[in-house]
């Protein structure tokens, strides 16, 4: 795949649409923060660049270096956000203080099933003793700011764009090992139920509808995805 070309990848665009219209819906937090693409390469740290196609690289160079390293793959092309909402102590409110529900934990309830495992052929799920701890000096540096991945657009010379939505995730999962500063955004379907409570609770503002079966057009308002307003109750 052409570096050029892909290094053009700009983040894909909310439509216009009311989410309630979204068919299939998978439901996100709403994060708040840097919308930026991050580009890693094996042996280097990541290149964040924004909408816009500024370099935020050298304003969070922390991050940059532990999305590198927390990918499974030589290349990677993540969407995600820039925030210090990942690392805010998550509250429940149902049913006593509890913490919010993992997205690996909430995919595998959802969505996998007992087939977890499988997540594509030839490819290998990151296990859990391969999690890397976060060096305590770096998460200072960093502010308690971490990378929140919520799409994936290229595993090594595999391009995902013309993957749906839904499998793209399944493959996300398995290239990236959670760590204090790397996180994977939980979603789920309607009904929303606790989940929503619990993000309310969090400090989310709003949610993100993504059809299952979406495309991904880099730079391109996407009418399969739409935002809205967290409901008060």
């Amino acid at each position: 795949m052409d570096s050029s070309r892909v290094e053009a990848w700009r983040p894909q665009p909310f439509g216009t649409a009311s989410a309630k219209g979204i068919r299939d819906a998978l439901v996100e937090p709403l994060w708040a923060g840097y919308r930026v693409l991050a580009f890693t390469l094996a042996g280097r740290a990541a290149r964040l660049l924004d909408p816009d196609g500024i370099d935020l690289t050298d304003a969070y160079p922390g991050i940059a270096t532990v999305v590198t390293a927390a990918g499974a793959a030589d290349r990677l092309v993540l969407d995600g956000y820039v925030t210090d909402q990942a690392t805010r102590s998550p509250i429940g409110v149902t049913g006593g203080e509890v913490p919010s529900p993992t997205a690996k934990e909430m995919t595998a309830q959802f969505f996998l099933g007992s087939g977890a495992a499988d997540v594509m052929a030839g490819r290998t799920k990151v296990d859990e003793r391969t999690r890397r701890s976060v060096d305590p000096a770096l998460a200072q540096a960093t502010g308690a700011i971490a990378f929140v991945a919520v799409d994936l657009l290229l595993v090594d010379d595999d391009v995902m764009l013309q993957v749906p939505l839904l499998e793209r995730k399944r493959v996300l999962e398995s290239v990236i090992a959670e760590t204090e500063l790397v996180r994977l955004t939980p979603f789920i379907r309607e009904p929303l139920g606790s989940f929503l409570a619990s993000w309310r609770a969090q400090g989310f503002g709003g949610l993100a509808y993504k059809s299952a079966n979406s495309r991904y057009t880099p730079g391109v308002p996407n009418p399969g995805w739409a935002t809205a307003a967290m409901p008060r109750r």
